[in-house]
């Protein structure tokens, strides 16, 4: 009897072991050899218009980034999220061009496909370091790059959840649930 449970309990930590839940981690060790090359680390490289090059970022070093533009709007977007705050990222580049801002996407996770059926925005697509933080488990990662980005940790109710993050010449200025 121990023996089955044993061997049962192997059975089922390799079986979870090998599941991938989107959303959870960041889904990079599920993409292709040439969906891996898109993903640049450890750059400090100015925000250009998008490409299909998305870059990895830890929160100090994008900060400096951020400094290049008067108002910038970081929009923390999940390709699945179905919360009323979470918008297309074409309505998205919409406000920001109608009111001034640059848009930044910060991917919480990868999910290329979804990211081209719901149109690119015409600014750069982020995603937290996750290699300079020590995890793929998304919102681990994307909670300590906003920390970095903003010096505000993310259970502080300045940020919480909230999916916008207004940036005025880089300095951190709110954070909002939604942009209308």
């Amino acid at each position: 009897m121990k023996k089955n449970t044993i061997l049962c309990l192997g059975f089922l930590s390799i079986m979870f072991s090998s599941c991938y839940i989107k959303g959870l981690t960041n889904g990079y060790k599920q993409l292709t050899f040439a969906e891996k090359g898109l993903v640049h680390f450890n750059t400090t490289t100015s925000i250009s218009k998008y490409s299909d090059t998305i870059f990895a970022y830890h929160g100090s070093d994008f900060k400096k980034t951020l400094l290049q533009n008067n108002k910038t709007l970081v929009y923390k977007w999940s390709a699945n999220c179905s919360s009323k705050s979470c918008i297309p990222l074409t309505a998205s580049q919409y406000f920001c061009d109608k009111n001034g801002y640059v848009l930044v996407v910060l991917l919480e996770y990868f999910d290329l496909q979804k990211q081209k059926e719901l149109g690119m925005p015409a600014n750069a697509l982020i995603m937290s370091d996750f290699k300079y933080y020590k995890t793929n488990i998304a919102d681990k990662s994307t909670s300590l790059f906003i920390k970095d980005l903003t010096d505000i940790n993310t259970k502080d109710t300045a940020i919480g959840y909230k999916r916008f993050l207004f940036f005025d010449k880089g300095k951190f200025v709110n954070a909002k649930e939604s942009i209308y």
